[in-house]
């Protein structure tokens, strides 16, 4: 099975001298790519992380999923051939932000801003955190009664 292709904003890729380059997976981007995926990360997941270098490429690079716990963020840990330049792909935007907990679409409505990112913490219809997608791996998915 292929790995899972999500948004990384490489404006953020990282490495120490001789150690792996790293880009965090903490953008509205990464975000929603996982969500709508229904995957939530997992230390060792296998990723295909992307982002538009210019009006011809992308930049693409196969990455683990690694939590960094005194950051408090998800890392995508690039594999030793780093990244590589591709052609552009499909760059419609997605205004869908899929629930998590029960796929409820909420990047459309009141409840969402004008690119479709949800103003709302929690999904109305079944509680679940809208960041359940990358929370840290030892939180609970958050399922709230919205009636409560």
């Amino acid at each position: 099975m292929a790995p899972l292709r999500i948004y990384a904003d490489y404006n953020g890729l990282w490495g120490p001298e001789g150690g792996p380059l790293t880009i965090p997976l903490d953008t509205q981007g990464s975000l929603r790519d996982l969500t709508n995926a229904g995957v939530r990360l997992r230390e060792g997941l296998a990723l295909t992380v992307a982002d538009a270098s210019d009006d011809e490429e992308d930049l693409e690079a196969e990455a683990t999923a690694r939590y960094d716990a005194a950051a408090g963020v998800w890392l995508a840990v690039l594999g030793l051939d780093g990244y590589r330049y591709v052609p552009k792909g499909d760059r419609t935007p997605d205004r869908r932000f899929l629930c998590l907990g029960c796929r409820r679409d909420l990047g459309s409505g009141p409840n969402a801003d004008e690119y479709g990112y949800p103003r709302v913490e929690a999904c109305p219809e079944c509680g679940t955190s809208i960041r359940a997608a990358i929370a840290a791996p030892d939180a609970p998915v958050e399922h709230h009664d919205p009636a409560t």
